[in-house]
């Protein structure tokens, strides 16, 4: 019983410590993970800001002198930006703008109304300066993009996908491998516990066998039976080379 005591509890220690490197190594893998994600969102996002400058710089380049007033000037302002942002490969990108020049002001239809949600929407200031003809402290270029992380971030799903299909992947992986060799170290614990038990009963029988002839011995002493107490001590001596025979091949392999 002393055995297979101390037999479950290095089992159940065992198992802790794989339970505790397994989880220190998935979370490790997850937070890498995690890092290598916010990396690569901080990328893009910072290179969406650059494209969005630079092609706000293109179209008020060619938006210079462009009168204010007239009707169909919403309709050009929009229409340069758009051809400015493809050329920066931002596709369509939506927003509203707001574009003061020359003392003029232009404000598109819902402007305003994204301005009003600077958590959800993002805005973009270019400052006109003086080698553009125009006033540096007032003309400006403002553009709102509503949903810009979103719209950033949204050709980053398949390589979210592929981070949680990879982590779950893992999971599954070590999660059997630790359920495989947890059963294998139960078989052998069984294994070994049987083999045990079995050793144990077959010295226990040539014990009972030796303390019976032994007992015997003892009345043949009383009785002064030498006949008797030759026979029970080759009875004994042959059980002790039982026990021996048994102990040397059960543990003759830890001599060499």
């Amino acid at each position: 019983m002393v055995v297979d005591r101390n037999t479950l509890t290095m089992g159940r220690n065992a198992t802790r410590l794989q339970i505790i490197f397994f989880s220190i190594l998935i979370t490790g893998y997850v937070i890498l993970q995690y890092s290598w994600v916010q990396s690569l969102q901080r990328k893009k996002w910072e290179q969406f800001r650059t494209n969005i400058s630079m092609a706000m710089t293109t179209a008020t380049q060619q938006l210079r002198g462009l009168p204010l007033q007239a009707k169909e000037s919403d309709s050009i302002i929009k229409n340069t930006m758009q051809q400015s942002f493809s050329a920066r490969e931002l596709g369509k990108v939506p927003f509203e703008y707001q574009v003061v020049m020359a003392n003029q002001q232009l404000t598109s239809r819902h402007f305003l109304q994204l301005q009003r949600e600077p958590t959800a929407n993002h805005t973009f200031v270019h400052m006109l300066d003086e080698k553009d003809g125009l006033q540096p402290v007032a003309d400006r270029l403002t553009i709102t993009i509503p949903n810009a992380r979103s719209i950033v971030l949204q050709g980053m799903n398949w390589v979210i996908a592929a981070a949680v299909t990879l982590t779950l992947l893992l999971v599954t992986i070590l999660g059997f491998a630790w359920h495989w060799g947890h059963r294998q170290q139960q078989l052998f614990n069984a294994r070994k516990s049987k083999a045990i038990e079995d050793m144990i009963t077959q010295i226990r029988m040539p014990l009972h066998t030796i303390a019976t002839a032994a007992d015997n011995m003892q009345h043949a002493v009383q009785s002064a039976d030498p006949h008797t107490l030759k026979d029970q001590q080759t009875v004994i001596q042959k059980e002790s080379n039982k026990i021996n025979d048994l102990i040397r091949r059960i543990f003759g392999r830890f001599d060499s």
